[in-house]
């Protein structure tokens, strides 16, 4: 336990550390997800595009208005089986779904590990809450208003940074965690849509 106490000084720092390396990591989710979102209109645009009924360019729709547009224009075209149908599938042929199976799962792996991160917090800042508290009764002055009031204050610096830091981070995670999920699910509907038009379009090349 007097091993333990020795390390209360260092908690505030260490909760300052953790904080960076949770900023470094949500900058790069930010950064990947952007990066995703980015290639996955490229896919359906170069998966769209030569077609008769191409979705009209909208200068106010966002990145991942673009890819709802395209998801749903290609799965329309595929089920009504329209002349864009035989289009949709010759571009197949040129797509790999390989790249964003790889950065879907960079990305929900970073974002598992920000969402680890953020519980974090409020653990270091009660653990140096009660390290501090400890730490009174093995103090040289013993249980004096000194000691108690170094150890309260120790207490409160550790409890407040930690919570902060836990309030921030996770107003942030609430606010891209939401794109993220949406991100995944339409990658997930665009390998769909790239499976079943080569599989038909193999299917239909060995009758």
């Amino acid at each position: 336990m007097n091993n333990l106490i020795l390390v209360t000084p260092f908690i505030s720092p260490l909760i300052l550390i953790c904080a960076a390396i949770e900023f470094v990591i949500f900058v790069s989710i930010f950064f990947q997800l952007n990066q995703q979102q980015k290639q996955l209109r490229d896919s359906l645009f170069n998966l769209s595009k030569g077609t008769k009924h191409f979705p009209d360019f909208d200068s106010q729709r966002g990145v991942q208005d673009d890819i709802g547009a395209y998801l749903d224009f290609v799965a329309n075209e595929i089920s009504s089986n329209s002349q864009d149908c035989s289009v949709i599938r010759d571009n197949a042929r040129n797509q790999s779904m390989k790249h964003i199976e790889r950065r879907s799962f960079r990305l929900l792996n970073a974002a598992s590990i920000a969402s680890a991160g953020v519980q974090v917090f409020p653990l270091l800042g009660i653990l140096g809450t009660i390290l501090a508290l400890a730490g009174i009764s093995t103090s040289p002055d013993g249980f004096s208003a000194t000691a108690i009031s170094k150890a309260f204050v120790t207490a409160l610096d550790t409890t407040i940074l930690g919570m902060l830091f836990a309030i921030i981070f996770t107003i942030i995670e609430s606010a891209i965690t939401p794109s993220i999920e949406r991100l995944l699910e339409e990658s997930q509907r665009y390998r769909s849509l790239l499976s079943r038009l080569l599989f038909d379009n193999s299917h239909k090349l060995r009758r």
